[in-house]
């Protein structure tokens, strides 16, 4: 981990007690599955199946809030709670409004994995 990620994810060690190989071994695990559960949700919403949408977008906001806490993952509750009042157009909007920031901070998690020696 560089002195940038430790930086930007200073949030995070401080939720791993400082331990960056437990925070790359978390992000091994995110990167790997948190792509699936972005199609996931994206195929949810595409389909208006709303409690889907609140059951992933749930899981999601889960996966990504050791890293942070802040948006876009806390925009994910607002997602949440539209999907469970059954207000598709609402999730719609809000997941087209995060895609990019949970891509983004998706590919800046995927960077902190151990690397390959």
């Amino acid at each position: 981990m560089n002195e940038q990620q430790r930086i930007r994810f200073a949030s995070a060690l401080t939720r791993m007690a400082g331990d960056a190989d437990l925070l790359a071994m978390m992000a091994e695990m995110v990167a790997g599955d948190s792509q699936q559960v972005m199609a996931d949700l994206q195929s949810a919403t595409e389909t208006a199946d709303c409690p889907r949408i609140a059951a992933i977008a749930h899981q999601l906001k889960g996966m990504l809030s050791t890293f942070e806490t802040e948006a876009p993952v806390s925009g994910l509750q607002d997602l949440v709670e539209s999907a469970r009042r059954e207000d598709d157009k609402e999730a719609q909007r809000l997941l087209l409004q995060l895609q990019p920031k949970l891509f983004a901070l998706i590919e800046e998690i995927a960077e902190l994995q151990p690397q390959v020696r």
